[in-house]
């Protein structure tokens, strides 16, 4: 089965003039990192279509695993990494049906080793190239990762005893798994790969209860969607333009009581750069900043409509602004359709910001999902706001994944949140 690495290099590869920045990959050493640019080679790769005994590196490899294959697959369940010699005796292309086209690698395996293995898997991996790989530190230009872009499980293993040899077939088809079988009478997708209908047939339903999200559509925080927002003008006359971006699910839990189903955030900073304020200061907080009242609201009708029409409007809680945090009060803040996040749902602790701004979002945790989300396209550090006021004359920012602050004038990317 092709993976979630392989469907999202499909996707920016398919993009004119390369417009993503953030579609996610998982590399075979399970780091999580996001994948923007443009690629290099082909696939298969030029050097890839050999085989490997190591379970890091690029090329084909087999393992004893059993598990059955999903998309969410970045490496073989048990690599075979020695006893063995394998070879690859022969590659051909054809197709089992007009829609279902494969590439048939033929493989042999001697097994020099004292013990009888059973090949139950096997592999494909491939190096990826682009212009920017952001990860656990963010990525400079022509960083390359593996990933595994095929995991299929064998129908029948292949046994082969101590001395001897046994071809292994393997296919790797561009036709994926049917979907599962409708839950309540509602058609059930990924929230990655679903088209726009049946992403908002299943989130009525589950906003309905008729289903639910995580057990019957299988959904899961960490999983990302791409969406198309229209041009739209930010406070002070900032024309942003039509962009592709990706939304990300972080979590399932309620928002401030509002009774959505899930709370999402944007994957990475929007393409323009936008401010807190007209001028240096932050008096009325975050309710009554430029960014809140002009530039979200603006955003929101952006959004595409399958989307803007299931916002919830929620509430959140942010200092009262044009003090030091230690000087503020908390306020209600209602009516948000997007919103900014606070320093302590972003990194668990409010060190620059007023206690009481809400909790700690597990989604960011640790850094895991990656606070150092790719600013697109700028070439530099990303710096993105977040709603916490830090003084009298700034915000609070993420700047290179840690909390920081600029003032409110200063112009920086956003990558707020909204609930459903």
């Amino acid at each position: 089965m092709v993976t979630k690495n392989f469907l999202n290099i499909l996707a920016l590869s398919l993009q004119s003039g390369a417009k993503f920045a953030c579609l996610p990959v998982r590399t075979v050493i399970g780091e999580n990192r996001f994948i923007g640019g443009y690629l290099g080679g082909s696939f298969p790769g030029y050097a890839n279509s050999t085989v490997t005994l190591s379970a890091n590196s690029a090329g084909i490899s087999i393992g004893t695993g059993t598990t059955p294959a999903t998309e969410d697959d970045y490496q073989l369940e048990a690599t075979i990494t020695s006893g063995i010699n394998i070879t690859l005796t022969g590659t051909s292309y054809g197709a089992d049906s007009p829609r279902s086209p494969y590439i048939k690698f033929d493989i042999t395996v001697t097994n020099i080793g004292s013990e009888t293995i059973t090949v139950g898997e096997i592999g494909y991996k491939q190096t990826a190239k682009a212009t920017r790989i952001v990860g656990g530190t963010l990525g400079a230009a022509s960083s390359e990762s593996v990933l595994l872009i095929d995991r299929t499980v064998l129908d029948t293993p292949v046994t082969i005893a101590p001395g001897d040899a046994g071809i292994v077939t393997y296919k790797i088809r561009t036709k994926t798994a049917p979907n599962p079988a409708p839950v309540a009478g509602v058609e059930i997708a990924s929230f990655s790969f679903g088209s726009d209908a049946q992403i908002a047939a299943i989130l009525d339903a589950a906003a309905a209860g008729t289903i639910d999200l995580q057990r019957d559509a299988g959904w899961k925080v960490g999983d990302q969607r791409d969406i198309t927002i229209g041009a739209f003008a930010a406070g002070g006359s900032v024309a942003i333009p039509a962009q592709e971006i990706a939304i990300v699910i972080t979590s399932f839990d309620e928002y401030m009581g509002c009774g959505n189903v899930l709370q999402f955030d944007f994957a990475c900073g929007i393409t323009g750069k936008v401010r807190m304020n007209a001028s240096n200061n932050t008096n009325g907080g975050y309710k009554e900043s430029e960014m809140r009242t002009v530039t979200l609201p603006a955003l929101v009708n952006a959004l595409p409509a399958w989307l803007k029409t299931r916002l919830k409007t929620f509430s959140v809680l942010a200092g009262s602004g044009g003090a030091v945090a230690s000087s503020q009060t908390i306020e209600t803040v209602t009516g948000n359709k997007l919103a900014l996040r606070s320093e302590i749902e972003l990194f668990g602790d409010n060190s620059r910001s007023p206690a009481g701004e809400g909790s700690a979002i597990a989604y960011y945790a640790g850094n895991v999902h990656n606070r150092k989300t790719l600013e697109k396209f700028d070439g530099g550090l990303s710096q993105w706001w977040t709603r916490s006021v830090t003084g009298p004359s700034y915000f609070g920012s993420v700047y290179d994944g840690t909390s920081s602050y600029a003032a409110a004038n200063t112009q920086y990317t956003v990558i707020p949140f909204g609930c459903v």
